[in-house]
């Protein structure tokens, strides 16, 4: 199970959010105030995590996007990732994901656009494995152990 998550990680790290999406419903900016760099305060605050933690990949040619992040960032990711796989379940070998929008999940809808569309590229990535016959990654249940090790997520 781990290696899927990480797998999901890497794609979000080089992925980066679309540019263009439509405007969204709810405001990007979240308090500024706020200066914890632990995941833990954003999931348990129930902080609205918005769109300024997307990154555009042409920016980071030269090294890896989440080198180029800061903990705050890192920690508001880890909080979306968490609330994303809190309402994921596994149902006929694939991954879906209960919520609808961002909304639900207190996230903007482009972050949680970007963490859905890397969910749909993990099942269409374990489902060619199994029809090319190639060796399947392992695919589990989302446990309430591997969800607390978003609490860990520190830099």
């Amino acid at each position: 199970m781990r290696n899927i998550i990480s797998i999901l990680g890497v794609i979000l790290v080089f992925w980066g959010c679309s540019n263009g999406s439509s405007a969204e419903k709810h405001n990007d900016v979240t308090d500024t105030s706020i200066t914890a760099t632990d995941a833990k305060y954003y999931i348990d605050n129930e902080v609205y995590i918005g769109s300024e933690i997307c990154y555009d990949t042409k920016d980071a040619v030269i090294q890896p996007v989440a080198d180029s992040m800061s903990a705050q960032t890192k920690a508001k990711w880890a909080a979306a990732i968490f609330r994303y796989f809190s309402v994921t379940e596994l149902n006929g070998g694939e991954y879906k994901c209960k919520a609808r929008t961002g909304g639900e999940l207190r996230m903007s809808e482009k972050v949680f656009k970007m963490l859905d569309d890397n969910l749909r590229e993990l099942n269409k990535w374990t489902k060619e494995m199994k029809e090319n016959n190639m060796p399947e990654p392992e695919v589990t249940p989302i446990s309430k152990e591997y969800l607390e090790t978003m609490y860990e997520f520190k830099e």
